[in-house]
């Protein structure tokens, strides 16, 4: 065995690590909080904000649960991205989700009236932006969002399987289930979850996050389809019949 292949084996088993142990404080965390206001629910004194605060981490919980066991259990790569980048763009597309999830789940301050109300909102109420929305409105709006994301998240994974990773790798060409619509249906769906998750912690913090999500993405699907079209030639007949993430528009 070379070096060069000892190399890479280790290099994949601490990704692998890393990524079960990030994935899976993530489910914890989400998983503490059902517990401990799963006793109110059950009592029936949890609050409508309550309610909804355990429904958004219990979807966490499958959705990262779901990658602790697709990382236990998947098959080494074929190709990996080369250079720094690619792997610091993973690293950034992969935490942004987290760190929304982390944010406290309650009606934003900035609907509030007084001295709460954000310079955003000012500005967006002021030009009739969002002549509609209530605070009510915009968390329930948010927690289905959430809750669509991170269960199609699942979805997509199933089919998906073992060929997951952070990292831009190949090791299958997965083309059927959602996967015959668009190229890269679990960062649409995903994208759909971190929506939500703004809408419920809107702020300027949260709507920077979104901004700089969406170029890290497109960045991120860049790498992978390099790395899939050199390793699969079939990939390129396959970029020609569908879409990135938008069926019939992009």
């Amino acid at each position: 065995m070379n070096f060069r292949k000892i190399w890479n084996i280790s290099i994949d088993i601490i990704t692998r690590i890393i990524a079960i142990c990030y994935f899976g404080l993530i489910g914890w965390w989400a998983l503490k909080v059902v517990l401990a206001l799963g006793p109110k629910v059950f009592d029936q004194t949890a609050t409508v904000d309550e309610i909804r605060l355990i429904v958004v981490r219990l979807t966490a919980v499958l959705f990262s649960g779901l990658l602790v066991g697709i990382y236990i259990f998947r098959s080494p790569p074929l190709r990996k991205s080369r250079g720094i980048m690619p792997r610091i763009v993973a690293f950034l597309n992969a935490v942004i989700l987290p760190a929304l999830m982390m944010l406290p789940s309650q009606i934003p301050l900035i609907f509030r009236s007084g001295p709460a109300r954000h310079q955003a909102i000012d500005f967006l109420m002021k030009f009739k932006l969002l002549p509609w929305v209530s605070s009510m409105e915009l968390a329930i709006a948010g927690l289905i969002l959430v809750g669509i994301g991170h269960l199609l998240s699942a979805f997509v994974l199933s089919f998906l399987g073992r060929s997951f990773s952070i990292l831009p790798e190949a090791r299958k060409l997965v083309q059927h289930g959602p996967y015959r619509i668009v190229r890269h249906p679990l960062y649409a769906v995903e994208f759909i979850a971190v929506i939500g998750l703004v809408l419920q912690n809107l702020g300027w913090w949260t709507l920077f996050i979104l901004a700089v999500h969406l170029p890290i993405l497109l960045i991120r699907m860049n790498y992978e389809e390099k790395v899939l079209t050199a390793e699969f030639p079939e990939y390129t007949k396959y970029k020609r019949k569908t879409k990135r993430l938008i069926p019939y528009v992009f």
